[in-house]
């Protein structure tokens, strides 16, 4: 699956028309990260946090590229939205993803570990600008221990 993007394009969708006699600007304009991943693991820390990894080879701090997602399970109930309290991009080139503003995870399945465990997030960043950025992700695989 390596290549394989998050359905992640972070955009800021906006450009609006401007101009008059058939001037105008149009279009949308993107901050493009690089979201390739070829592993994804979800591993259980505590008894109240997931941390989703999505990464190129092992998984390691350096390694680390496409993203990390962290949700908070305390209150878990399958199929409803939890809140995320991290969603980092951790790059070779150190560009990381805008101020988180808000982010929520979906499980389709119960906390089991050794079991699977798939499902979604979304998260909502703002930049330095004020603009607002969105990206969205699925995942499927074993629900680890912490190590």
């Amino acid at each position: 699956m390596r290549g394989l993007p998050l359905g992640l394009l972070m955009c800021f969708l906006g450009l609006a028309g401007c101009g008059d006699g058939g001037k105008e600007l149009s279009g949308s304009i993107c901050a493009i990260y690089d979201c390739s991943f070829d592993t994804v693991t979800i591993r259980l820390q505590g008894t109240s946090t997931i941390r989703i990894d999505y990464s190129v080879g092992p998984v390691t701090q350096s390694e680390l590229r496409a993203a990390i997602v962290v949700c908070d399970v305390a209150n878990f109930v399958r199929g409803q939205e939890m809140p995320a309290t991290d969603v980092r991009h951790i790059a070779p080139d150190g560009v990381g993803f805008p101020t988180l503003a808000e982010a929520a995870c979906v499980f389709n399945d119960d906390l089991v570990v050794g079991a699977n465990l798939s499902g979604s997030f979304h998260a909502r960043f703002v930049t330095e600008a004020g603009t607002e950025r969105a990206l969205m992700g699925d995942f499927d695989g074993t629900l680890e221990a912490a190590q």
